[in-house]
């Protein structure tokens, strides 16, 4: 991935961290909503930013 789109998907990650952080939650009566962030888009993330670091320790000559 290039630098540049893995810079916007790291944006749009913390952009929906921060969504997720900052929403209130009023409870009301009936279903619950469903959760801002899907498992899949969780383990889709977590592999992401796991890359990431594999990828900036590589570029600074300590990975693997």
């Amino acid at each position: 991935m290039d630098p540049e789109k893995a810079c916007d998907k790291l944006d749009n990650l913390l952009k929906k961290r921060g969504d997720a952080v900052h929403r209130s939650r009023v409870a009301q009566p009936g279903p619950t909503p469903p959760h801002l962030v899907t498992k899949d888009e969780l383990e889709k993330a977590i592999r992401f930013i796991k890359e990431l670091v594999a990828a900036t320790e590589r570029a600074l000559g300590g990975g693997k």
